[in-house]
């Protein structure tokens, strides 16, 4: 309470906080205090990473210029650790802010405010076009490859900063492989069917996928999956 947290820095997680509760059941809250200028300088949460725990920030307290350029949440880097993106816990973990308590100045490779570790995969977004493969030999075009993103909690696109490897809870999501499928066509697939997804770029990238079959038979259905290791121990959320 009537705290002061400025100019602090840490190299991993949470440059003034690092929560952690497995369970998902414990509670953290800030009043008055101040966050301000503080840096995760390889990992997440400018101020705060909080990790199965609900933060509270009211009356008056302030977050603010807090950054975490190589990872996400300039002022809090969160996540529910639950297995799903609509499990419960994400209610129940979400952090409760006071209006004003999170300022405009937070900065981080994605979420300036307030990020999560993945919850879902998607198409590449703003793609102009879906991928098409030719019917002469099954490849796609080499300049609309079919490329997918994670998405977190808020729908932001997940991605490192690009400064040297990234450090702490998202370390996991720089190692996930995503796997595409073809559910009703299972001879439709030719060529490398999982890739790795890279951080920094903030893609899985699909460059040596190819598709058999007959001219004008599509358009296919291709479904993506992938598994994160979440930073609670063994635990898996499927994406």
């Amino acid at each position: 309470t009537s705290s002061n947290f400025s100019s602090n820095q840490a190299q991993h997680d949470g440059g003034v906080l690092f929560l952690s509760d497995a369970t998902s059941k414990s509670k953290w809250t800030s009043t008055r205090d101040v966050f301000l200028n503080n840096v995760a300088v390889k990992g997440s949460g400018g101020a705060i990473t909080s990790v199965g725990v609900q933060v509270t920030l009211s009356e008056k307290t302030t977050c603010d210029n807090n950054a975490a350029l190589n990872g996400g949440g300039g002022c809090i880097m969160w996540d529910s650790l639950g297995k799903t993106a609509g499990s419960p816990l994400w209610d129940r973990v979400r952090p409760a802010l006071d209006i004003g308590v999170v300022g405009s100045t937070n900065v981080a490779a994605f979420g300036n405010s307030l990020a999560t570790l993945p919850t879902k995969i998607s198409m590449q977004a703003g793609r102009a076009s879906m991928p098409t493969a030719s019917t002469k030999d099954g490849s796609f075009h080499a300049n609309n490859l079919p490329s997918v993103s994670l998405i977190d909690w808020y729908g932001t696109e997940v991605k490192g900063g690009g400064e040297g490897a990234v450090a702490g809870v998202l370390e996991s999501t720089a190692m996930v492989q995503i796997t595409t499928f073809a559910p009703a066509h299972i001879d439709l697939l030719r060529g490398r069917d999982t890739e790795s997804f890279v951080l920094r770029s903030g893609l899985a990238q699909f460059s040596e996928l190819s598709l058999r079959g007959a001219p004008d038979s599509g358009p296919f259905l291709l479904h993506f999956a992938a598994e994160l290791n979440l930073p609670s121990g063994n635990e898996k959320r499927t994406l």
